[in-house]
């Protein structure tokens, strides 16, 4: 049995503000984000459907790729293909408002496998709900990592894993219980 660790009621309305540079829906364009993915041996990694869809559409290459077949929660037309190799591809159920241990697990051999291939995308699918794999991987993934995710009505938001951003990950997990999740 998969152990699940839930998001605390109290710390709901500080993760709906976003983290990182808000990008307007109306400006989102590959010269905008571009400009804000700099840095050597960068990770950029996307969460959610629409985002991911958005990077391949700006054709911007993503490490890792967080998708749920939903928007809005609402549900998509399936998840967007991957065109990836299987080995490269985890398939995880997460509850809304929480993290288990099988999508820590994927989290952690993704960052494994990007290390190894930095050029080949990995791909997490979810059932269930995505929204918060943007905590363990701005707690887990080197200083170098960018995540990208969508802030629901207003744009998109891109933030690194430094910092303020590292530092409330992981003290959000911690909260959860995940138990040191600066070393899982």
């Amino acid at each position: 049995m998969t152990t699940s660790y839930a998001l605390p009621e109290s710390m709901k309305d500080s993760l709906r503000q976003p983290f990182g540079v808000l990008i307007p829906d109306d400006q989102v364009t590959k010269e905008a984000v571009s400009s804000k993915l700099v840095g050597r041996n960068r990770i950029i990694v996307t969460v959610g459907d629409r985002t991911t869809e958005r990077l391949k559409q700006l054709q911007i290459h993503c490490n890792l790729e967080v998708v749920d077949g939903r928007e809005k929660r609402e549900s998509r037309n399936g998840p967007l293909p991957y065109v990836g190799e299987k080995e490269r591809q985890f398939k995880v159920s997460n509850p809304a408002g929480s993290l288990t241990d099988e999508t820590l697990e994927a989290v952690g051999k993704s960052l494994e496998l990007i290390r190894l291939e930095p050029k080949k995308t990995v791909r997490i699918e979810v059932e269930g709900e995505e929204d918060l794999l943007a905590l363990p991987v701005l707690a887990f993934f080197p200083e170098q990592t960018i995540v990208l995710y969508g802030q629901p009505n207003q744009g998109l938001v891109i933030v690194g894993a430094i910092g303020d951003a590292k530092d409330l990950a992981r003290k959000t997990l911690i909260a959860m219980g995940v138990r040191n999740p600066q070393l899982r």
